[in-house]
């Protein structure tokens, strides 16, 4: 059995009116016996408005010890 996350993710400029975009990805966590997480508490970017399309803008990452414990159920 999995559960299925959805996580939102907002981009906004700094415009008035402020335009944005908003994209939701989902997660599936298939085990969890101990928690995940991130290595910031936060995670923030400031990019030009010339910033070249396709381009990674942030990095997110995390550690989930559960991928290291083998369990039979």
């Amino acid at each position: 059995m999995s559960l299925v996350l959805q996580i939102r993710v907002q981009a906004r400029d700094q415009g008035r009116p402020a335009l944005y975009a908003t994209k939701v990805c989902s997660v599936s966590v298939q085990q969890n016996f101990q928690s995940p997480f991130f290595l910031n508490n936060s995670y923030t970017a400031t990019i030009r408005e010339t910033f070249p399309l396709g381009n990674t803008i942030l990095t997110v990452s995390g550690r989930d010890s559960d991928l290291a414990v083998r369990v039979n159920l």
